[in-house]
């Protein structure tokens, strides 16, 4: 099972896997990340993601995503790092674009979401861990309110440190819960 999406490679998601059990079928009891075979890079440098995910136990493969440049190739592998992403090469990156062509793509990022009709009453943001002393990657409407966007702010750096408010014990039940 690799690790794919953007959350569930940071550190606030290996901060709470590292605890969670299996709770059925062949692997019951066994570490949550003791199953996933990969983790993806998506942000950040690539030294800083093999880090992190070895510091919390992450002993599967890691995926280098931010690959631009043929150097990233020889950087991730002296890493550890056995699979890469290849969409800067294909346009994903500034550093792939043609002034003479059409070869722009670029990833769409969610930043206001309405269930009917209404908006929500907390919006998305698109983030990356922050880097010592500094706030790290940080996406949101830039047409809310200054108001709402504090709180945003709050609400994201509250969700990046990844402090437990439940025990160990009660995040097991909660995440197994979550599976009847």
């Amino acid at each position: 099972m690799p690790i794919l999406p953007d959350t569930l490679g940071s550190k606030a998601f290996f901060r709470t896997a590292q605890h969670l059990k299996i709770p059925f079928g062949p692997h019951k009891g066994d570490p949550i990340l003791s199953v996933v075979g990969a983790a993806r890079q998506d942000s950040g440098s690539l030294e800083a993601f093999a880090s992190l995910a070895r510091s919390f136990g992450f002993g599967g493969s890691l995926m280098a995503s931010e690959v631009e440049v043929p150097s990233n190739l020889m950087d991730a592998s002296a890493l550890g790092y056995n699979t890469f992403g290849a969409g800067g090469f294909f346009g994903d990156s500034e550093k792939a674009w043609s002034k003479d062509g059409s070869n722009i793509s670029m990833a769409i990022k969610v930043l206001v979401v309405h269930v009917d009709g209404q908006r929500t009453a907390v919006d998305p943001v698109k983030t990356g861990d922050p880097t010592a002393g500094g706030e790290g990657k940080f996406e949101a409407d830039g047409l809310m309110s200054s108001e709402r966007l504090e709180a945003l702010k709050a609400r994201t750096k509250l969700m990046q440190e990844a402090e437990a408010k439940l025990s160990v014990e009660e995040m097991q039940s909660l995440f197994e819960t979550a599976f009847t």
